[in-house]
């Protein structure tokens, strides 16, 4: 059997909350074609990965392994038509849910929606008590208590930041600050039905009405766009893509509807 040269060059291409990296094969290494590369990584969390290498600079990748826990595996390096080849790695992270604690009676009612902040210090909730609730992710104790005492229903609840909470009650939008601990922004009557679903990204905050309208709000100097989408449904819930250049939202009548976004200026 003829043996070919073949020269395996590592990438460490991270993912997101990933906690690895390539130990070999090196840069440097020369490695036979049909004999077994003792690929090691160092894989410092419980999450498997998947390796994978490619021969074409990086546009095909092919499976070496899937599902990897072990920190070595030896591959048996086949046929590659290139001098070169390159590595590559993905964790993989599923964990498998685990319910670690129960919150009872948190509302005297229903609890109707629940929102986590982004990294994971708060999370808030709302209930048909009329009730903004905060709790500490780190015990599940109740940190703060906002009483609406209003003659209307509570629909939606997003963390704008670490401190601000935007809150949906009836056609208005309410920012609560956990700092100043209460109300500092009011948005009352922006729409003409009920506001079912607001949707936060980066500095813009959209909200989605019964009146089949999208509306749009500046969350740095809290002004209201004059420009809204319009679909004509009843709409139950929308939102808007990590780059602000799409929204999609859904309603009464089954329909999903997507909205590109054209910067005029």
């Amino acid at each position: 059997m003829k043996a070919f040269l073949c020269f395996i060059l590592p990438l460490f291409f991270l993912t997101q909350n990933v906690s690895a990296q390539f130990i070999s094969p090196n840069y440097s290494d020369t490695l036979l074609i049909k004999y077994n590369v003792p690929i090691k990584v160092n894989n410092k969390m419980d999450f498997p990965l998947n390796l994978y290498y490619s021969e074409d600079t990086f546009f095909h990748w092919k499976l070496i392994k899937e599902n990897l826990y072990d920190n070595k595996f030896d591959w048996e390096l086949p046929y590659i038509d290139s001098i070169k080849a390159f590595l590559k790695y993905e964790q993989i992270i599923h964990p498998e849910p685990i319910l670690i604690n129960t919150i009872n009676n948190a509302h005297s009612r229903f609890a109707d929606n629940i929102d986590v902040s982004e990294y994971g210090k708060y999370f808030a909730s709302i209930g048909t008590d009329k009730k903004l609730k905060i709790w500490s992710c780190a015990d599940y104790s109740n940190i703060l208590t906002y009483d609406f005492n209003l003659n209307q229903n509570l629909y939606d609840v997003s963390f704008i930041d670490s401190d601000r909470i935007a809150v949906a009650v009836d056609s208005s939008i309410y920012i609560y600050s956990i700092s100043y601990q209460g109300i500092i922004k009011e948005f009352k009557n922006i729409s003409d039905n009920i506001i079912r679903d607001i949707s936060v990204k980066d500095s813009i905050m959209i909200a989605a009405s019964y009146d089949g309208k999208v509306y749009f709000i500046n969350l740095n100097d809290y002004s209201i766009s004059n420009k809204v989408i319009n679909v004509n449904d009843q709409l139950y819930c929308a939102s808007i893509s990590h780059d602000l250049t799409k929204i999609s939202c859904a309603g009464a009548l089954g329909n999903i509807y997507v909205v590109e976004l054209i910067n005029n200026t």
